[in-house]
């Protein structure tokens, strides 16, 4: 497959003679040259009879694409989450972004090609347990090792998700011209960051006269003059869960929302940066970032969520 369709960009030998032949048939049968005119009517060649280029490909694609799906192990990623993610989840791969080595162990956990306790048990028939080496209590497949385990989750997730969020404040930091470092990972955030146009959040706690839930998003920005707060909150989950995460962080803090829109008298937003935890873009987060209005593509923070999710592989694997 083509990698801005999640391939590594192979060239399947069958395909490229399929397409030569195609190539040529579509030639001869078009020609206005007498002998190849001949050879069109020997051939039985009706121009109107071959495939146009563009469906030949589509046609391909799709092919290809039905055969991944219909694989139980490998065609898991695209069956979960092909209805929910968009083209941009690929950008990792079409663009370049990650080192050759990390492509490939990101590839092979999309596949569940990785040496988890649940393949050895289950596929390579080990005499073993097919639990979680770290917390013992869940079948321990590739999902589980990067969003769902409760060992992980305190240091490796949390740091994951913190590289995201720096990404994000150092982007507004730029914005609204606060002093920063000249690269994101370089960059320190300051719990509140305020000048003349705006008062900046990191990680804070937003004191409200009721009880509610959850009162400490990851940022907040609160435009002064247009009278306009900006919940931000970020979540690098299974790529299977990414639509439901957007709806849980607009969910979540929609009593936050109320309550700053009232002490504050200003209009609030939830902006949640969803990205799954291998590489998979939801299809309302360009609209979300838009919302945020910063300088920045989506593709650099899929970039630092996927390296969190190698780290973490690489770290659980080795064990």
């Amino acid at each position: 497959m083509k990698r801005k369709h999640g391939g590594c960009g192979s060239i399947n030998i069958e395909e490229c003679i399929e397409g030569e032949t195609r190539n040529m048939q579509h030639y001869i049968a078009n020609s206005e040259e007498d002998l190849l005119k001949f050879v069109a009517e020997s051939m039985n060649l009706d121009p109107d009879e071959i495939e146009e280029k563009d469906k030949f490909q589509k046609r391909l694609t799709q092919q290809k694409t039905d055969k991944l799906k219909s694989m139980k192990l490998h065609g898991q990623f695209e069956n979960q989450t092909g209805e929910i993610k968009t083209e941009d989840s690929w950008n990792w791969l079409s663009k370049g972004d990650l080192k050759r080595e990390t492509e490939s162990l990101l590839m092979a956990a999309q596949e569940q090609a990785l040496n988890t306790n649940s393949i050895k048990k289950s596929t390579y028939g080990i005499s073993t347990t097919d639990k979680c080496r770290l917390c013992g209590s869940a079948t321990e497949s590739v999902t589980h090792i990067i969003s769902q385990c409760s060992v992980l989750a305190q240091k490796e997730y949390k740091r994951r998700h913190d590289k995201v969020c720096l990404n994000i404040h150092w982007a507004l930091c730029k914005k609204f011209g606060f002093e920063c470092s000249d690269q994101w990972y370089q960059h320190t955030p300051a719990p509140v960051l305020e000048n003349d146009e705006v008062k900046l959040l990191w990680d804070s706690t937003i004191q409200v006269d009721r009880k509610i839930d959850h009162y400490r998003p990851d940022i907040v920005v609160f435009l002064k003059k247009n009278r306009y707060c900006k919940i931000v909150d970020v979540a690098i989950p299974g790529d299977h869960r990414i639509d439901k995460k957007e709806i849980e962080k607009i969910t979540n803090y929609g009593d936050l929302k109320l309550e700053i829109s009232r002490m504050w008298n200003c209009k609030t937003i939830v902006i949640p940066v969803v990205i799954g935890a291998l590489g998979s873009i939801p299809k309302n987060l360009e609209k979300h970032l838009k919302n945020l209005d910063i300088d920045c593509e989506i593709r650099t923070f899929q970039k630092s969520a996927l390296l969190g999710t190698a780290n973490i592989l690489r770290k659980v694997l080795a064990i």
